[in-house]
């Protein structure tokens, strides 16, 4: 990521800008075994408890902030930032993690996804994901 340029059709967009640094900053936290394709849809629910992961084809070793980022912007995506915001108070209340770095992560795996757009994508699309992006930015440690 430290090489990658925002796609053509984003350059001059500040909050990915903005975003694409700061993702360039991340530093290497402690690896545990990872999902790293966590998302509401990976999700097994009964009756409102969580019961199973599922789709674990692309697990690998790596920092447990990869998996909370990449289910932050899916919920930021289909629910709204406060679904998102609730998600990581759970997280860290269940799991005992401060997880202080979490907002570079979450930008760190927005990044892996819009990286990988090639081409422009509705602004409808990428407006949940700019707020996102953009109130990741705003709680940077520092």
């Amino acid at each position: 990521m430290r090489e990658a340029q925002l796609p053509s059709w984003l350059r001059g967009d500040r909050v990915w800008e903005g975003a694409l640094a700061a993702a360039r900053e991340a530093e290497p936290t402690e690896a545990s075994f990872i999902h790293r394709d966590y998302h509401p849809g990976n999700s097994l629910w009964r009756h409102g408890a969580l019961t199973g992961i599922v789709d674990w084809t692309q697990a690998s070793m790596g920092p447990v902030e990869v998996d909370v980022g990449s289910m932050r912007w899916n919920l930021a995506a289909d629910f709204g930032l406060p679904a998102a915001d609730r998600f990581l108070e759970a997280y860290r209340a269940s799991s005992h993690l401060e997880l202080r770095d979490q907002p570079i992560w979450d930008l760190v795996t927005l990044m892996d996804l819009v990286l990988s757009m090639s081409d422009p994508c509705p602004e409808d699309a990428m407006r949940p994901l700019r707020e996102h992006a953009r109130a990741c930015l705003g709680r940077m440690p520092g």
